[in-house]
């Protein structure tokens, strides 16, 4: 039950808006369970390489994410109770 996990930071359940600081673009993400990811819902694994480095994120938060041999520079804008209907 999400409604019993507190969303201040990003946490199961959260949904998650992010600035890309390099091309400051907007990205939304929800942090699901392994067995709920739709990547064309923008649904990402608490368990995946992203999904881990937004565990815990605050508000106005700024963090570098690698992966491949990339980095991505991301900023928290919002963190809300993902409504699963």
């Amino acid at each position: 039950d999400t409604t019993k996990i507190p969303h201040e930071k990003v946490n199961f359940g959260s949904e998650v808006k992010v600035l890309d600081l390099q091309n400051d673009e907007e990205k939304c993400f929800v942090i699901v369970g392994t067995h709920e990811t739709n990547p064309h819902e923008n649904k990402i694994s608490n368990k995946s390489p992203l999904g881990r480095s937004l565990l815990g994120k605050s508000l106005n938060e700024e963090f570098i994410f690698s992966i491949n041999n990339q980095e991505f520079e991301y900023e928290i804008l919002n963190i809300k109770m993902y409504e699963f209907i």
